[in-house]
């Protein structure tokens, strides 16, 4: 396996994929990553709600957030089939099997 590096959490916010990663799969189980700052320093945090409906963005969203989410999501799904395809060939699963 290749070295491991860490990703930065400014990379993660202004690529969209915090935005895709909330809206898609986290947001509609009541979760959502926050990226905050203080003095310089970035933290991811995790917050929740009972709300049965989980976390929903207010019913008039910009056309730019709109397009933000489309685009990545497209990407990001994009990536998961190649990753996939090749995790398959190459170790044989998707999702490690955990027996």
């Amino acid at each position: 396996m290749k070295e491991l590096e860490s990703v930065d959490l400014g990379e993660l916010v202004e690529s969209g994929l915090l935005l895709c990663i909330n809206n898609n799969y986290l947001h509609p189980l009541g979760l959502s990553l926050k990226v905050s700052s203080t003095s310089g320093n970035k933290s991811l945090e995790i917050l929740r709600t009972d709300d049965p409906e989980g976390f929903a963005y207010e019913t008039d969203i910009p056309k730019e957030i709109q397009d933000t989410i489309k685009n990545v999501t497209e990407q990001f799904n994009s990536l998961v089939t190649t990753k996939h395809e090749t995790r398959k060939t190459n170790v044989g699963f998707v999702e490690q099997p955990l027996s």
